[in-house]
């Protein structure tokens, strides 16, 4: 199945931003002629193809870096902060090695066209990945029914994780309610639907999918 976090979903992903990179290099090449007129720039009247080297080593660079900041491990960015986060840190740095691998051999390239490239690549990245997040999750919540959680124990344990389940909206749980033996609690709470020795009866009425103890 082609999931967020399977391995199909990682060589994906690898292939799209190694793609992303090869063309915007193209499309910042063939742009930079035109922020010639822009102060501080230096004036380049027509296109000038950039150095074949860079189509490969540029894509290299990136993915690795991304690759080492775990960028392509879905379970490690369940959440879209987590992942766009781990892509910010990993393209800062690939950022420095880009510019100091310049530095070491191409050094007629211009800067503008290297930060135009890297302010295109970077924003593909991001858009195509929200709108892969939009799109798996309205595939999955199509075709997968939302898996009903009884939790039971109502304490500081159980309701930690009843936050953590409503943290990953993308894992189709919801969270029905406790039991506890508690009486204060029982009077107290009206997500508490009844004790533990009723818990057969409370399964049955709420049509529940996992008991979690």
């Amino acid at each position: 199945m082609f999931r967020r976090f399977s391995v199909n979903f990682a060589l994906f992903s690898i292939g799209v931003d190694a793609l992303m990179v090869i063309v915007t290099l193209g499309i910042a090449s063939a742009l930079r002629p035109g922020l010639s007129s822009l102060p501080l720039i230096q004036y380049i009247p027509a296109y000038m193809p950039l150095p074949w080297p860079l189509y490969f080593l540029f894509p290299v660079l990136w993915i690795g870096i991304l690759f080492l900041v775990s960028v392509y491990d879905g379970r490690h960015n369940m959440r879209a902060s987590d992942e766009f986060a781990s892509l910010s840190i990993g393209s800062a740095i690939a950022l420095v090695s880009m510019a100091g691998t310049l530095y070491l051999s191409f050094r007629d390239v211009s800067r503008a066209l290297f930060l135009l490239f890297f302010a295109i690549a970077f924003l593909g990245m991001v858009s195509w990945r929200l709108s892969a997040r939009w799109l798996l999750g309205k595939t999955y919540s199509w075709k997968r029914a939302q898996r009903r959680v009884l939790i039971v124990g109502a304490g500081s344990v159980g309701r930690q994780l009843q936050r953590q389940i409503q943290g990953f909206p993308e894992l189709d749980l919801a969270v029905v309610g406790f039991l506890d033996d508690n009486e204060e609690k029982l009077h107290l709470k009206t997500d508490i639907l009844g004790r533990v020795s009723q818990e057969r009866r409370v399964i049955r009425q709420q049509k529940v999918d996992d008991v979690v103890i």
